[in-house]
């Protein structure tokens, strides 16, 4: 047995410990950092439902006026343009559709990567927007299904006390 005249073993013995500490803190501080990831890529992807779902009912808006447009040009009351204009409405938004769906597919699979999930097997439910006028002042009413906890939260004017 040798003996620690100097301190030499003991002071080795402490700078591995402190060294594990900081290795620990090192973990949690990158396992920290992977949960802010995965919970602001969640809200991400929650603000992109409730874009999609605004972008859903103004395409099927673009669709109908492009139907009234075509109907007032067979009777003469629009013109050609009039025609040509709505349709562009409607493929414009149709296609700001498809890009927030694209959007939405890469923050799941970043999500998916982040907790370990191949990306194929992964997928978080869609988001619906609903509107309730009598539960928000401005009339709309946002209901997050498929929470954490499993339980839909309501954000409206009353759960917020």
């Amino acid at each position: 047995m040798e003996v620690d005249f100097w301190g030499r073993i003991r002071n080795s013995v402490k700078a591995s410990s402190l060294e594990a500490q900081a290795t620990r803190a090192d973990l949690e501080n990158v396992r920290l950092t992977v949960q802010a990831e995965v919970v602001a890529d969640y809200f991400q992807l929650r603000v992109l439902d409730a874009e999609m779902g605004l972008l859903d009912e103004a395409v099927a808006a673009y669709q109908e006026s492009l139907k009234l447009t075509e109907v007032r040009y067979d009777t003469g009351l629009a013109s050609g343009q009039d025609v040509e204009q709505a349709g562009i409405q409607l493929n414009t938004t149709a296609a700001q559709a498809t890009d927030l769906g694209i959007q939405r597919a890469q923050l799941e699979h970043a999500i998916a990567t982040l907790v370990g999930k191949p990306a194929s097997s992964f997928s978080i439910a869609t988001n619906v927007v609903v509107r309730n006028p009598s539960q928000f002042p401005f009339g709309v009413s946002v209901a997050i299904a498929g929470t954490p906890s499993g339980r839909p939260r309501p954000l409206n004017a009353a759960s917020r006390r």
